[in-house]
C-alpha cells in the first residue's frame, strides 16, 4: 500500500527542510512519475539531481538538493521512428498508472510531444524533452496543474553501467530504481560540465557529493578521459578547480553575461542582477540561483572566496589523482 501525499503532508516537509511548500510539490511530483516508471519498466536510466539527493541524505546534510525536472537516459540506441514509438508509449503508460497516492497526472497523450526529435538523428547524443503536468489530490480538492520538464538522452556510454537503487522520496515509502547512473560516472559528467560550462550548481554538487561517498578515482578518470575524447575537452582544465582559480577559467561561470565570476556569485548566491544583464540572459548563462537549487540559501556561504576554499577541500584529493593521469602541456614539454 501506498501512503497518499496531502497538503500538511508538504508543508511539513517544506517546514523541516527550509523549502516552500511548491517546492516540496514539485519534488513530490517528479518522485511520483519516477515511482510509476519504475512500476512500467522500461530501457530507461535515471541520472540528474534526483539521483544526486539520494548520496545526499546523511545526518550532516542539513540542506536540500532541490530538483526542478527529470533526466533520464534510454539504454537502447537511437532510431527515429522507433524511439518516438517507445517514447510516446512509455510516456502514456507512465502517466496512466494508477496509484492510491494522492497524485494525479495528466496522461501524455493529451499533449503529445517530444522537442527537436526531428533533429535527432542529426545529432551523435540526442536528447529529446517533453512537458508533464501534475497535481496533488487532497479530499474534494486537488492543487492547480504542475508543469515539470522531462529530458531523454540517448547514445551516451554508461562506464560504470547503470546501477539499481533504493529510492527514498522526500513523502512516502521507498520505492526500487531498476537502472540509476552510477556514482562515479555522474561525478565524472560533473568534472566535465566544469571543463566546458561551468555551472554553481554543478560545483556544488561536487563539494557535497566527492567527500561524504567513497569515490573511485580509476573509474572516474577512465570515464572523465572518454566524455573528453569525443569532445576534445581539455581535462587539464581541472586545475581551475583547486586553490580558489575558479575565476581564471577561460569560460567561468556566467562567462557569457558577466566580466567576473564574483558578478556571477552575486546573481545565483544572492539574487543581485548584474548591470546592463537582464534576467533572461542572466539565468541562461549564469543559471537558476540557489534558491532554486537547495532548501536553505543561508547555509551557504556568502562569499565567493569561501565558496572556492571549501570547493578546494573537498575536491582536491580527487582533482590531484585525476591530474596524475593528465599528459604534461605541450609547451611544458617543449621547455623541458
Amino acid at each position: 500500500m501506498t501512503l497518499s501525499v496531502t497538503q500538511a503532508g508538504m508543508e511539513n516537509e517544506a517546514r523541516r527542510t527550509g523549502a516552500t511548500v511548491e517546492q516540496a510539490r514539485e519534488l513530490v511530483l517528479l518522485e511520483g512519475f519516477m515511482r510509476r516508471a519504475a512500476w512500467v519498466g522500461g530501457p530507461f536510466m535515471l541520472k540528474g539531481s534526483l539521483v544526486t539527493r539520494q548520496y545526499l541524505n546523511g545526518p550532516e546534510q542539513d540542506n536540500e538538493r532541490l530538483s526542478r525536472d527529470i533526466d533520464w537516459v534510454c539504454t537502447e540506441p537511437f532510431d527515429r521512428e522507433r524511439s518516438a514509438r517507445q517514447l510516446n508509449t512509455w510516456a502514456q503508460s507512465v502517466t496512466t498508472v494508477h496509484l492510491d497516492d494522492g497524485l494525479h497526472f495528466r496522461p501524455f497523450i493529451d499533449n503529445a510531444f517530444w522537442r527537436m526529435i526531428d533533429y535527432a538523428m542529426d545529432d551523435d547524443f540526442p536528447t529529446v524533452s517533453t512537458d508533464i503536468d501534475g497535481c496533488v489530490l487532497d479530499g474534494d480538492s486537488q492543487t492547480p496543474l504542475h508543469r515539470f520538464r522531462l529530458d531523454v538522452s540517448f547514445n551516451l556510454k554508461l562506464d560504470p553501467p547503470p546501477v539499481p537503487l533504493h529510492y527514498r522520496p522526500c513523502l512516502g515509502e521507498a520505492f526500487h530504481l531498476p537502472s540509476t547512473c552510477a556514482l562515479d560516472l555522474q561525478i565524472a559528467w560533473k568534472l566535465h560540465q566544469c571543463l566546458v560550462r561551468p555551472r554553481f550548481k554543478d560545483l556544488l554538487d561536487l563539494m557535497w557529493l566527492v567527500p561524504n561517498n567513497a569515490v573511485d578515482a580509476d573509474a572516474v578518470g577512465r570515464a572523465l578521459r572518454t566524455e573528453c575524447a569525443q569532445d576534445k575537452a581539455d581535462i587539464g582544465r581541472l586545475r581551475y578547480l583547486l586553490n580558489g582559480d575558479m575565476p581564471r577559467h577561460p569560460v567561468f561561470p556566467g562567462q557569457r553575461a558577466v566580466k567576473t565570476m564574483a558578478q556571477a556569485w552575486e546573481w545565483w548566491r544572492h539574487g543581485t542582477l548584474p548591470n546592463k544583464a537582464g534576467p533572461g540572459q542572466v539565468v541562461t548563462f549564469i543559471g537558476e540561483p540557489a534558491s532554486a537549487c537547495v532548501s536553505r540559501v543561508n547555509a551557504l556561504p556568502d562569499r565567493l572566496e569561501a565558496f572556492l576554499a571549501q570547493l578546494h577541500e573537498a575536491l582536491h584529493g580527487l582533482v590531484e589523482a585525476l591530474l596524475l593521469e593528465v599528459p604534461p602541456r605541450r609547451s611544458a614539454q617543449l621547455k623541458a
